[in-house]
């Protein structure tokens, strides 16, 4: 521990930090090229050879820690660049080159082609209407373990994005450089884990191997504040390089995983609502609750390690209530 004081001097998510940085950059610099609305339907509408629908799937998949790793690196140079005026106008560079990143996904996404399933439904004009209303009606038991699989691991990640920055640095008065340079390694180690796990799920069947993903955020949760709290900027890394690289384990498959969850004419909502919402409701309130968290005992991170656990737990009841449930690749 570095510094008799535990307490955070002003712990807060995604304002402006006078010390001459966003605390929330990291999560902001990853939010701008993940696109996640479109791709969470978006994925649905691929077609794929089922033998290495994973693996292709996964590649989709790899927008958000690249996402995070270049948007990283982009508000590190900002910072660099505008030195003390940060806050004035550098801050705006990374989030004006995200313009091309804007005009590249309306390319793609024009581009995409409808899956063969759904092209036979609208030739034999068999689409429904309004799907979401649809899926919601027939479907709810899976839309709702479709939430819990992604809530946990979105929880666990944006805990690492948005809050671990600032518990560095308000907790143990170290550098925020420190953390986002650990946070590009980590980001490149998602990149790897996620190729792998694809892979392995292509041959072992995807609920396994995401099953494992989710007993590792369970399992990690503690170590992972137990790294970090020895304040030394090494192990510091390792904590990162782990908890991204086997969070990528449940977070890989994912796509080809909501992709066949759903029949057809229902995939795309059904999907994108089951995906997004879990998302919004894992990664959208756990820097805050993570915050919230920290006051209980003083500034420890026991309560947030605790709430990561119950995440995972949550993920992992879900996946195997879903292969209990659903037809096809998903109970593989």
């Amino acid at each position: 521990m570095h510094g008799a004081d535990r307490r955070p001097a002003q712990l807060r998510v995604g304002r402006p930090d006078r010390a001459g940085a966003v605390a929330h950059s990291p999560s902001a610099a990853r939010l701008l090229p993940r696109r996640r609305a479109e791709r969470g339907g978006a994925d649905g509408r691929r077609a794929l050879p089922e033998r290495h629908r994973t693996w292709y799937g996964g590649w989709t998949f790899l927008g958000s820690p690249l996402g995070l790793f270049l948007g990283t690196a982009m508000f590190s140079l900002s910072t660099a660049a505008s030195g003390g005026a940060f806050l004035d106008w550098g801050w705006r560079i990374p989030f004006l080159a995200s313009l091309v990143l804007v005009a590249v996904g309306i390319y793609m996404r024009v581009g995409i082609e409808e899956s063969p399933e759904f092209k036979e439904l609208r030739n034999a004009h068999q689409v429904t209407k309004v799907p979401l209303v649809e899926v919601l009606r027939t479907s709810w038991s899976k839309v709702l373990l479709g939430v819990g699989v992604n809530l946990g691991f979105n929880a666990f990640i944006f805990v690492l994005v948005a809050f671990v920055l600032n518990y560095w640095t308000a907790v143990h008065h170290l550098p925020q450089q420190q953390v986002l340079t650990a946070s590009l390694v980590g980001g490149a180690a998602q990149v790897v884990s996620i190729l792998i796990a694809c892979r392995i799920a292509d041959r072992v069947g995807r609920t396994p191997v995401m099953l494992f993903g989710a007993a590792f955020i369970i399992v990690f949760a503690f170590p992972l504040f137990w790294l970090i709290d020895t304040g030394s900027a090494g192990l510091l890394i390792l904590a990162l390089a782990l908890a991204y690289a086997g969070s990528g384990v449940l977070f890989g498959p994912m796509a080809a995983y909501y992709a066949v969850l759903f029949e057809p004419r229902l995939r795309y909502s059904g999907a994108a609502f089951s995906y997004q919402l879990g998302a919004t409701l894992g990664g959208g309130l756990s820097p805050l609750i993570a915050v919230a968290l920290l006051g209980v005992d003083h500034a420890k991170p026991w309560p947030i390690s605790l709430y990561l656990v119950l995440g995972g737990v949550i993920s992992a009841l879900c996946l195997l209530g879903l292969r209990r449930s659903a037809p096809g690749p998903v109970a593989e």
